[in-house]
């Protein structure tokens, strides 16, 4: 370690009494010098009076690996300060990140050409973009998976202008569209969402097509400063029921996302969700880890601003359904998104039919996600 320490964007404050601090400016334990020229007594008659003194140990992403749910981490001083104040800038540090957030940001939006724009930003630290993670629209599945999917298998409605009464599509839903004429959802949570498909008659415009469009709102990807990483802000205002994003990844079997939720539990990750609307067992998953859109970055929070719909367009196989994210209350300007990750299927709360995967319940030694959302319910533990 440096014997000089200076305040940079990636570390974090841990408080040390003042009588710590010798005459010449060094921090000390047990007459043993730890570091030097932390700040000079000179420096330090600048904040009288003090009572507290910071120094510089490990990065949020490493604290909150220790301490998540055992305590609130967060930002002290000016630097907190700095951002709140900041105009939009991709990054507070070096040339070279802010070169490759803006390539990340170039390529997000160049995949996603007919979707609203992506931003990115990083004033926290010096984390670059996931290598291993590629951006896609819509869910990617092995041959089989695919065949079951296809458009060949489902029949669509011959409506020139779709009614509720009129559509065979919304007959499925009891002779009612999901969506009123804003595509607000209007069915319950835990209800599944019927669309019309690219075999029937109606337009691309018919109001009974919502999610098959994608994503209709301004975003930004930005470093959280409290160590959850990655995080989602939205950059319109979106109203309650609004469809927001579908949350796309990798279709697979339950037998494999079990192995994969092996390896993402011993890095405190999940981006696993069991597709069971139908049944209490799953046959397949959808992991967002190495494949997936903006949703792949959207954190958990016990008190969440989106909730899971499971969606069916041309796949009519109850086991297979896409999952649409859409606003529980009216979300404003700058707002972070956030979904439960730990949903069930009571209709009465802000959670969904949708589950993430299921193999833990099998192996109750398995450590306990502590929850970092930081909401005033928040339940203390994610899984």
């Amino acid at each position: 370690m440096e014997d000089s320490m200076n305040f940079n964007d990636e570390n974090v404050a841990l408080s040390i009494p003042k009588n710590a601090i010798n005459n010449n400016g060094m921090l000390c334990f047990d007459n043993n010098k730890v570091f030097k020229n932390i700040f000079t007594p000179s420096e330090l008659s600048l904040h009288s009076p003090v009572k507290d003194f910071a120094i510089l140990l490990d990065t949020i992403e490493d604290l909150a690996k220790k301490y998540r749910g055992t305590y609130k981490l967060q930002l002290r001083g000016a630097y907190k300060k700095k951002i709140k104040t900041m105009p939009y800038s991709r990054c507070a540090n070096s040339k070279y990140l802010e070169t490759i957030l803006l390539e990340w940001e170039e390529l997000l939006n160049k995949k996603s050409m007919d979707e609203p724009i992506i931003r990115v930003e990083n004033l926290v630290d010096d984390c670059p973009p996931p290598s291993d993670f590629e951006y896609i629209l819509e869910n990617i599945a092995n041959c089989d998976i695919r065949e079951m999917c296809s458009a060949e298998y489902s029949v669509g409605c011959s409506c020139k202008r779709c009614t509720p009464k009129g559509c065979t599509c919304a007959s499925t839903d009891g002779n009612r569209f999901a969506y009123d004429r804003s595509q607000r959802i209007l069915i319950e949570p835990g209800l599944p969402v019927f669309e019309c498909r690219s075999s029937c008659s109606c337009s691309s415009s018919c109001a009974n097509r919502v999610v098959q469009r994608g994503r209709t709102i301004k975003v930004m990807i930005f470093r959280t400063c409290d160590g959850r990483g990655w995080g989602v802000k939205t950059l319109d205002v979106i109203r309650k029921n609004q469809f927001v994003m579908e949350y796309v990844g990798e279709i697979i079997t339950n037998e494999e996302a079990e192995q994969r939720g092996k390896v993402y539990d011993a890095a405190q990750q999940t981006y696993l969700f069991d597709l069971d609307l139908a049944s209490t067992e799953a046959s397949y998953a959808i992991d967002a880890y190495h494949y997936g859109n903006v949703s792949h970055f959207i954190n958990h929070s016990c008190d969440p601003n989106l909730r899971v719909y499971g969606v069916f367009v041309d796949c009519i196989d109850a086991r297979l359904p896409r999952l649409g994210l859409f606003a529980i209350r009216d979300i404003d300007y700058g707002e972070e998104l956030t979904f439960d990750y730990q949903v069930s299927n009571n209709q009465d709360d802000h959670t969904s039919p949708i589950a993430p995967s299921k193999y833990r319940k099998n192996e109750p030694s398995l450590q306990k996600f502590l929850c970092a959302c930081g909401s005033k319910n928040c339940r203390k533990y994610l899984f």
